[in-house]
């Protein structure tokens, strides 16, 4: 393909312009968003959203809760790694691994210590899982599940595409990675990448050359 050609294809991505799904290199999308084939632009994970002054994907921030004028709001996720509130921090992210609190400064190293373990006594936690201060156990980050012995994102919900009689619901990922409908199928993961059409078993492969002609 001419140089020219490949420009026009990512300014036409940029832009907004209707086009198939993953045409565009993953490695165009800025720090670590993803690109997202079916809306065919970079978008961050579910559960995350785009933080300019941290120039990435994050987690939401944790709500500053009230507090008397002679305290402090401080975010945590272990006794070394805290901060004075700032939602831009990532101690102040609510990934399911981080506490919030307040109290007066005096009174802070007393208060992480009772909330929160060394990061150095922290236990190995497994399948992706880290160490939560807030629930003082190993857990998934926020929007993931324990399944199979391993953190993964929730499967798409069937529910949400009503099919004809006549159709079945199918999982798609790329061209040659698709699946009819199974929970338990990583092509069904809500991760982002992946989408789930109803279709005609016989026209599935229609279905996808029209969807993915770039690749």
């Amino acid at each position: 393909m001419h140089f020219t050609s490949i420009l026009s294809l990512a300014a036409m991505a940029i832009a907004g312009v209707a086009a198939s799904p993953s045409f565009l290199p993953q490695n165009t999308c800025p720090s670590n968003q993803r690109w997202d084939p079916w809306g065919s632009q970079c978008k961050c994970r579910p559960n995350k959203e785009w933080d300019d002054n941290l120039n990435k994907c994050c987690y939401p921030k944790m709500l500053k809760p009230p507090c008397p004028p002679n305290e402090k709001v401080y975010c945590a996720k272990s006794q070394e790694e805290w901060c004075e509130y700032d939602e831009h921090n990532e101690y102040c992210k609510d990934s399911g691994h981080n506490v919030i609190f307040h109290c007066q400064e005096k009174d802070r190293d007393y208060e992480l210590k009772k909330r929160c373990l060394s990061k150095n006594n922290k236990p190995q936690c497994p399948g992706g899982q880290e160490w939560s201060a807030d629930d003082q156990k190993c857990t998934c980050s926020n929007g993931m599940i324990w399944k199979d012995n391993i953190c993964k994102h929730p499967p798409h919900k069937k529910e949400k595409k009503q099919c004809k009689q006549n159709e079945k619901l199918y999982c798609f990922r790329t061209k040659n990675d698709y699946c009819e409908y199974d929970e338990n199928r990583d092509e069904c993961q809500d991760d982002g990448e992946t989408e789930v059409y109803c279709c005609e078993p016989n026209q599935v492969h229609d279905f996808l050359q029209s969807r993915f002609h770039w690749v």
